[in-house]
């Protein structure tokens, strides 16, 4: 009987949700799935009313030749590497917020709100060989796309964390198109940043 009533108080404990991770002020590697997390400041997502995405910052990048087939498809996604990651992210922290507003911006709003500053930059942004995808395989000449970002307290400027994350993308038709795993690396960072949030 009392091994019974054991067993049923065991089986009735509630279980530590999965994304549970430590949000203490620390370095983190894959922290929520993301690569690499310094907390700088203990904070709950929580607490803000939206998240505002800075443009990112594409200065560092070198893209290839202009010779290159595959110089005017990643001078294309650098240009437009804003949407991809902001698509990305707002979807995931709709998965699990979604009354929450994530908009892009050029500057820290000034109307009150308790807002969280995303100020990034694109570290890589890789095109890959389509035919090294196309008949190597095993993951042989994928994209990808790397971004670091900071997220900032908008009211104070307080820079709270630092996240690091790179994603690789390589399926596709015969190689799939360079726009095409290019937008799909960036748009999985933005996930994968998303989703971290979560921890918070």
């Amino acid at each position: 009987m009392l091994r019974h009533a054991l067993l049923v108080a065991l089986i009735a404990l509630p279980s530590a949700p999965s994304f549970a991770q430590n949000s203490a002020p620390g370095t983190y590697k894959d922290w929520n799935k993301v690569d690499a997390v310094e907390i700088v400041q203990s904070f709950k997502f929580a607490d803000f009313a939206k998240v505002v995405v800075l443009p990112l910052e594409t200065s560092g990048i070198k893209l290839p030749a202009e010779s290159d087939n595959t110089y005017a498809p990643t001078k294309a996604m650098v240009e437009g590497s804003d949407a991809h990651f902001i698509d990305g992210l707002r979807k995931s922290i709709y998965d699990f917020r979604k009354d929450f507003t994530v908009e892009q911006g050029t500057a820290a709003p000034t109307d009150g709100a308790k807002v969280l500053l995303v100020r990034g930059k694109l570290l890589t942004l890789d095109p890959g060989s389509k035919a090294a995808r196309a008949f190597a395989g095993f993951g042989a000449g994928a994209a990808k796309a790397k971004i670091e970002i900071e997220l900032v307290d908008a009211s104070t400027g307080t820079v709270l964390a630092r996240m690091t994350h790179e994603r690789r993308s390589g399926t596709g038709n015969f190689g799939g198109a360079y726009d095409k795993v290019m937008s799909q690396s960036l748009n999985e960072v933005g996930q994968t940043f998303g989703k971290g949030l979560k921890g918070f």
